[in-house]
Formats: structure tokens, sequence, C-alpha cells
């Protein structure tokens, strides 16, 4: 990116102009406002005073926006880990310039604009097959295709009684897959596959109310807490995102 030459501003039609005025001492309206007599309490508190034109007296309770104690004693560990990086990510821009990250991520857009909308690999490895390409366009509904057989839930899943798993194989290899990427790379991957698999219908997991939304995380939950190992299905190779799946 080419740097923009700076330009010397134009001080022609600059005008500063002004009006002769008086001051007057008044000693004892100074000393009255210095010790803070014009003041009045904020809230009902003495020891919190504000001007009687500050706006911060309009806000005369703030309970209702006060944090609750023992709010988040119901959170277990997995929700209270995406709490604290949902709070980071919130305050994050007080101590980083987001400017450069956002002229980052224009350009990076026009690169990739006429490619496949997002690329990136399911698999451990870091390296994307080629002609792989995670979108709508080379995915094919798992629901829809008769060839797929069912699937039986592991008994070291240990799911709960109100969860639903998957009825095919192939349907349970997508969610397996999402899980364990959105397990290695965090909640704000989750959101952005949301945004970009809004319309696939292959992606309604990652909606809360659809039914296997619980399977989905409780899948989730077991990677993060190392107590779920990827095993390969008893099944044949079934290809799924353009790439082969074992």
């Amino acid at each position: 990116m080419k740097k923009r030459e700076k330009v010397a501003p134009d001080l022609s039609s600059l005008l500063v102009f002004g009006y002769a005025c008086k001051l007057f001492r008044d000693d004892a309206k100074a000393v009255s406002l210095e010790s803070g007599d014009h003041l009045i309490p904020w809230m009902g508190d003495a020891s919190l005073k504000i001007d009687r034109y500050d706006g911060r007296g309009h806000l005369y309770n703030l309970t209702q926006y006060e944090s609750k104690l023992g709010t988040t004693e119901h959170l277990g560990e997995l929700e209270k880990h995406e709490e604290e990086l949902c709070d980071e990510e919130r305050w994050r821009s007080l101590n980083n310039d987001d400017s450069e990250d956002i002229i980052k991520e224009e350009e990076e857009q026009k690169r990739i604009k006429g490619f496949a909308q997002f690329h990136f690999n399911y698999d451990e490895s870091n390296t994307v097959p080629s002609g792989a390409a995670f979108g709508p366009e080379n995915t094919n509904n798992p629901e829809e295709d008769d060839d797929s057989e069912p699937y039986e839930p592991a008994a070291d899943l240990d799911l709960p009684t109100d969860v639903i798993p998957p009825t095919t194989i192939k349907l349970f290899s997508v969610i397996e897959k999402t899980a364990l990427l959105i397990a290695g790379q965090g909640p704000q991957m989750e959101i952005l596959l949301k945004a970009k698999q809004s319309g696939n219908p292959v992606f309604e997991f990652l909606s809360m109310d659809h039914p296997l939304y619980k399977f989905y995380r409780h899948l989730v939950m077991l990677v993060k807490t190392h107590k779920y190992k990827k095993k390969r299905p008893p099944t044949a190779s079934s290809s799924i995102f353009g790439t082969t799946v074992f």
C-alpha cells in the first residue's frame, strides 16, 4: 500500500478574531468552588458528589445495571472459560488499536474475492488439500444421502438423556469435525462459522434451537476436557467437503 503524501494545509482562508472582556475577581466564589460547595450527592451517597448539571444525575439508581453475586456459580468450567474469552474480546479495543487490523482485513478480503468463501482444514494437520473448499458450493446435506448408514453413539460419549444423537455417520462426521475445530480455535471461530455457513443446511446444528445443538456442544466439551479421542468409523470412506473422510 502506497503511503499518502502529506499536503500542506491552506491557511489563506483562516480567520482568527476575539472580543475584549473584563475579569471580575471574586475570592469568595473561588473558595466555594474549590471546596466543592456547589456539588450535590450522587445516588444519595455523600461521598460521591457531582455537579448539578452532570448527566450522571439522571442515573439515580444503578442497581439494575450492577452484576449480581453468584450469577456465575451455576456455570461450569467450560462456560466460565468461554465467558472470559468473550470479555477479553469485548474490551480488547481498549488496549489495542484495531484500525490497522481493519485495514489488513479489508485487504485480505480483496485478495480472496472471487475464490471460495472460506478455506480451512478440519484435519489435525495444517495442510489444506488441493481443491478442498469449505462452503455450500461443494457440501451435500448428509441427511439427504441415501447410502448413509445409521450412527450409533459410543458408550464412552456418556450422552445425557436429553441429548439427541445424529441419525447418520456422515452427519456425525460433520459435527465431529466442527467440534474438533471449535475446541481448538475458540468461540470466535464458531461465530465466524455461523456467519459463513448461515445458508447451509448442513450446519443448522450450530443454532441453539436445533435438536442436534446439545450433542454438538457435548462433543465440544469432551474435546476440550481431553475426554474424547477421534476414532475411525467402522464404515467405508465418504466424501465430505470435497475431501475424503475416514
